[in-house]
């Protein structure tokens, strides 16, 4: 996955607010280019929380691996597969899954695809 370096002068990735227009993010995904087919943009790097907004062509995969805390994915359109050791479910626009952190999972994408991907930090 690429994840897009935007300069800190730009956008900063952890400050106190941060306002997100998710349509400008979406159109700078789809004006870049990749080898793999998917792209992605970190919005928030904080303590505690990360937020990527993922692209994915339809067939694309994030194989197996896991977070260490627990993370949701919201399918903003298009639809992924997530898969799980135990369970597989199919997630259509606007339709979210969370997950506890540790867990081995899968994404793929069934059709061309934006997601909002959260990540947190492991439980101490």
């Amino acid at each position: 996955m690429t994840t897009q370096r935007t300069p800190a002068a730009e956008r900063l990735l952890d400050t106190a607010l941060q306002v997100f227009n998710l349509g400008e993010a979406t159109a700078q995904l789809h004006a870049e280019r990749t080898n793999s087919g998917r792209n992605a943009i970190t919005l928030r790097n904080a303590p505690g929380l990360r937020v990527v907004l993922l692209a994915m062509q339809a067939g694309d995969r994030l194989h197996e691996h896991h977070a260490p805390g627990p993370i949701t994915l919201h399918t903003i359109n298009g639809r992924v597969r997530f898969a799980t050791g135990e369970q597989t479910v199919e997630l259509g626009p606007q339709m979210m899954v969370a997950l506890d952190g540790g867990i081995t999972h899968a994404v793929e994408a069934i059709e061309a695809s934006l997601c909002l991907l959260t990540i947190g930090s492991a439980a101490s």
